[in-house]
């Protein structure tokens, strides 16, 4: 594939719907190279604070409308962490976190390491997002008529 054939292809925000418990459907995005390397850079000084706003900072890159524009902007996670969105927000988080590509593996050494910190004290808590070595692919929107 050519420069422009590149470019065109990722031009429009990937996005998939997800269905909640209640046949509620949200859509999440595709984050950008640069959203994923300033998230990870995130991650990293974190250090024994990494699971503060972990989701709430994730789901705000994430969730977005039927053009795969943000729903929320970075300086809303505050708002995002008090929403009580319980089940729903972990199914958001796992479904929008493997159609990145992140890897479940490094999800796992993530929490590990956090509550190992949190246990000891430390803080060493640098674990590397890496991308799952399974593609993600796009699906469309959901159709006309259902709730986002």
């Amino acid at each position: 594939m050519n420069r422009k054939a590149f470019t065109e292809r990722y031009r429009k925000a990937q996005t998939k719907p997800v269905t909640l418990p209640d046949g509620t459907v949200q859509l999440v995005r595709a984050i950008t190279p640069g959203e994923r390397d300033a998230f990870e850079n995130w991650l990293t000084k974190q250090k024994d604070k990494v699971t503060d706003n972990f989701r709430a900072k994730w789901l705000s890159l994430v969730l977005c409308d039927e053009e795969g524009v943000r729903l929320y902007a970075d300086s809303d996670v505050d708002e995002i962490k008090n929403i009580p969105g319980g089940a729903d927000f972990e199914i958001l988080f796992d479904d929008s976190w493997a159609f990145n590509g992140m890897s479940r593996e490094a999800l796992a050494e993530l929490k590990k390491s956090s509550a190992s910190a949190h246990l000891n004290g430390s803080a060493s808590t640098s674990a590397s997002v890496s991308a799952s070595s399974t593609p993600t692919t796009s699906t469309a929107p959901p159709k006309a008529g259902a709730s986002a």
